[in-house]
């Protein structure tokens, strides 16, 4: 009984620390595991995005397993009915809109950028950024097509 408990409150906990990071639509990741109904997937959802919740967007029935990282002017967009299946990572430079009843498997990575630029000297020149500290990879600016 105490192992239930802990489990619910460690669930309620994580979903707090989400509600801060995005907008869930009706049902969230509300499957039962393993018959269990008071067992929910959404502990496998990981954001980190601290430009605020309506930057990232889901649609009702979402049932995902997944792993978002924003940059500052990222943001994403789920339509209803999407399934991403456990080790989909998103990395949003830009904008990602994914429409209604999509369905990804284990291990989908996207990227909305190439995550560096065009231009040589200037990729040159953040590349030198990156061991100092003084440029985070993930927040390099790629170019748009």
């Amino acid at each position: 009984m105490l192992i239930k408990y802990l489990r619910r409150f460690k669930q309620i906990k994580h979903q707090k620390k989400l509600e801060k990071s995005a907008k869930f639509g009706k049902a969230f990741c509300e499957r039962p595991l393993n018959g269990n109904k008071t067992s929910y997937l959404y502990t496998n959802v990981k954001i980190k995005n601290p430009y605020g919740a309506e930057r990232v967007v889901f649609g009702d029935y979402n049932n995902v397993s997944v792993s978002i990282y924003l940059t500052k002017n990222g943001q994403i967009t789920t339509g209803d009915y999407v399934y991403m299946n456990s080790g989909c990572k998103l990395h949003i430079n830009n904008e990602l809109t994914i429409g209604n009843y999509c369905m990804f498997g284990s291990g989908v990575t996207i990227w909305d950028s190439d995550n560096h630029p065009i231009d040589p000297a200037k990729r040159r020149e953040d590349a030198q950024k990156i061991p100092k500290g003084s440029l985070n990879a993930f927040d390099v600016g790629g170019a748009m097509l």
